[in-house]
């Protein structure tokens, strides 16, 4: 009975290392593959690494490529309440409104390689797809407003925090929330959606002229999002 389980064990094992080895090949076969469709859209002699590279460079020294900027009106609310023992007795509502925020979209292309590219076509005819990171807003610019005029600010006090002298208004903890609240309306699904479909075509004409000299004449750029 031992020498049958472990024969059974035997077989399992092989015909387990045939099918990983079978998985391995195949994936291997499919990356070869993959690598020749790629070099299809390019011109023969042609190092598709090195010119890849070169051409992101040209884009952007910080690798990320500013596509479009929105101009918001974010309005923010702030809530401080009285309590005593726990029990609250007023609240005062503070909400402010400002427009003329203005926040940046860009598409980071540190990973733009050839890796991320593919070739749909044959005899040097058909679309380099090229996958890319969709847009986002760049954190790092995010313009607040500050001008007063278009900023307006709505005080409520309630209950006791009507007649409570001690009590002041959220205002400032409001205007400091302005920036957070911009970047997430930004970054809504609408509105990305709304840069991709802006900004794709115009990514695609950049990238096919850079990359023009090396591709075959019958190829063109397409862009991809991936989300």
């Amino acid at each position: 009975m031992i020498l049958a389980v472990t024969g059974v064990l035997t077989i399992g094992a092989l015909a387990m290392t045939w099918i990983f080895a079978g998985a391995i090949g195949s994936a291997t076969q499919s990356a070869v593959d993959a690598a020749g469709r790629l070099a299809d859209a390019f011109k023969p002699q042609v190092n598709i690494q090195t010119t890849v590279r070169a051409a992101v460079g040209n884009l952007d020294p910080q690798l990320r490529l500013k596509v479009a900027e929105r101009e918001l009106e974010v309005t923010v609310e702030d809530l401080q309440e009285t309590r005593w023992l726990g029990v609250p007795l007023g609240s005062t509502v503070t909400q402010l409104r400002s427009s003329g925020n203005l926040v940046q979209y860009v598409v980071p292309l540190d990973g733009l390689t050839p890796e991320r590219m593919e070739f749909i076509g044959s005899d040097g005819r058909g679309a380099l797809l090229v996958h890319l990171p969709a847009p986002r807003v760049d954190e790092r610019m995010v313009y607040v407003q500050v001008d007063p005029r278009y900023v307006e600010v709505e005080v409520d006090d309630q209950w006791l925090n009507n007649v409570n002298p001690f009590v002041g208004d959220g205002a400032e903890r409001a205007r400091a929330a302005v920036r957070a609240a911009a970047v997430e309306l930004a970054s809504q699904p609408v509105y990305l959606r709304e840069i991709e479909a802006e900004c794709g075509p115009r990514i695609e004409v950049l990238l096919q002229s850079l990359l023009a000299p090396v591709l075959a004449d019958g190829v063109e750029v397409r862009v991809v999002w991936d989300r």
